[in-house]
């Protein structure tokens, strides 16, 4: 197949140009980001996660709200299995999964991305 060099070169030219429209419209990572044309408070809040938190999740049928959640920490790169033995299998399907102490006490865990957004829990 054969692509002539008019061809070779818009190709190029829109590459470049659409590569450059990517960086012109990235703002400066240290600048705050705007709402309604007004910059937010430069302000860095730290979640405090020994509170409860609601847990707004998407996962493939939806959107589902956990309830009065404490975030508890991550599951590791590997799965051990009832030996001990690490079994590298499950290493890519739940490495880095997001644990969560539910209101019932049990845990949870839940993948990564899958947290939209969080609430404080009211008390």
């Amino acid at each position: 197949m054969r692509i002539s060099w008019a061809k070779y070169s818009l190709i190029t030219l829109l590459s470049a140009g659409t590569l450059l429209c990517g960086c012109a419209s990235t703002p400066p990572r240290d600048q705050p980001p705007t709402i309604a044309g007004q910059p937010v408070p430069n302000q860095n809040i730290v979640l405090d996660f020994s509170q409860r938190y609601d847990l707004v999740c998407r996962d493939g049928q939806g959107v589902q709200t956990n309830t009065s959640c404490r975030i508890l920490g991550y599951t590791g790169e590997t799965v051990r299995d009832a030996s001990g033995i690490i079994s590298r299998e499950y290493s890519s399907q739940f490495g880095r999964w997001l644990v969560v102490e539910l209101s019932d006490g049990r845990r949870a865990c839940l993948p990564p991305g899958s947290v939209t957004f969080l609430v404080e829990t009211k008390r």
